[in-house]
C-alpha cells in the first residue's frame, strides 16, 4: 500500500509527517470525488467549528486537571517536608500553596460545569468531596501547629483558648467531610 511504502522509505522520526501528508491527500481525493449525498458547506463548516471548540475545551479541561494535581502534590510534599509545627515562613508558604490549590480546583470545577453533562457530575461530585476533606485536613494540621506553637511560646490563656476553639472547629469540619 502507499502508506507502508512511504513509511518504510523514511526514517522513523518522519513517520508522523508522512502519515499527516497521506491523510491530507486522501481527504483531498475524497473531496474531489462526487459523493452520493452532497454535504452543505455551511453545515460542514459548523461541524468543524464545533469540533474545534470541543477540542479546545478538552485541552483546557486536561490542563486544569494537571494544574490541580500539580498544586495538590506540591502542597502535600510541603506538608510532609516541613517540621511539626512549621515555622512562620513555612506556615506562610503552606497558606500560599493552599490558595493556589483552591484556585486550581475552582478553575477545574468551572470548566467541568461547562463540560458536557455526561462527564461533569460524576467527576465533579467525587472530586469536590475529596477536595473538601483534604482542605479540612490541611486546616486541621495548621490549627494544631498554631496551638502547639502558642503553647510552646507560653502565649496568653485567652489566645490559647481561641486556638483550641479553632482546632475543635477544624476537627468538626474533618469529621463532617469524612462521614458518608
Amino acid at each position: 500500500m502507499e502508506l507502508s511504502n512511504l513509511v518504510k522509505s523514511l526514517p522513523p522520526y518522519h513517520f508522523a509527517d508522512a502519515k499527516k501528508k497521506i491523510a491530507e491527500r486522501q481527504a483531498r481525493q475524497r473531496a474531489t470525488q462526487p459523493s452520493e449525498a452532497t454535504v452543505d458547506p455551511v453545515q460542514a463548516a459548523l461541524e468543524r467549528v464545533r469540533a474545534q471548540k470541543a477540542a479546545t475545551a478538552d485541552a483546557a479541561l486536561k490542563k486544569a486537571k494537571i494544574d490541580v494535581a500539580m498544586s495538590r502534590a506540591q502542597l502535600h510534599k510541603s506538608l510532609k517536608a516541613f517540621g511539626h509545627p512549621p515555622t512562620f515562613e513555612q506556615q506562610s508558604q503552606l497558606i500560599v500553596l493552599q490558595q493556589q490549590f483552591e484556585d486550581a480546583e475552582q478553575n477545574l470545577a468551572q470548566l467541568e460545569s461547562t463540560a458536557p453533562p455526561a462527564t461533569a457530575p460524576t467527576v465533579a461530585t467525587g472530586s469536590s468531596n475529596d477536595a473538601d476533606l483534604k482542605r479540612a485536613k490541611i486546616q486541621l494540621a495548621m490549627r494544631r501547629a498554631e496551638l502547639k506553637k502558642a503553647q510552646a511560646n507560653e502565649a496568653p490563656a485567652e489566645h490559647i483558648e481561641a486556638l483550641e476553639r479553632a482546632l475543635g472547629e477544624a476537627e468538626r469540619q474533618v469529621n463532617a467531610h469524612a462521614s458518608p
